[in-house]
């Protein structure tokens, strides 16, 4: 199933987000599952978790992808 926001303003945004994840992001999440075995047992985040959210976020904000809807001036991308 195909998602498409009803703002054609937000297309060009959801394209540039699905490419991010099915490259840099699936990569960072494969290489961070070889090096950890897949996760704690425990369930609580543990400290290599809590680096590739942070990894995740980096990545979404180098693409320009980080807060769209709030105001260029505050750095986001200004989309309604």
């Amino acid at each position: 199933m195909e998602f498409w926001p009803p703002v054609e303003e937000a297309r060009p945004l959801v394209s540039e987000a699905r490419a991010l994840i099915e490259g840099l992001v699936k990569d960072a999440i494969a290489a961070h599952e070889e090096a950890s075995g897949g996760g704690s047992p425990d369930g609580r985040i543990s400290p290599e978790i809590g680096e590739l959210k942070r990894k995740m976020h980096r990545l979404g904000a180098e693409a320009g992808l980080y807060a769209p809807h709030v105001s260029e001036r505050l750095g986001g991308g200004g989309l309604p």
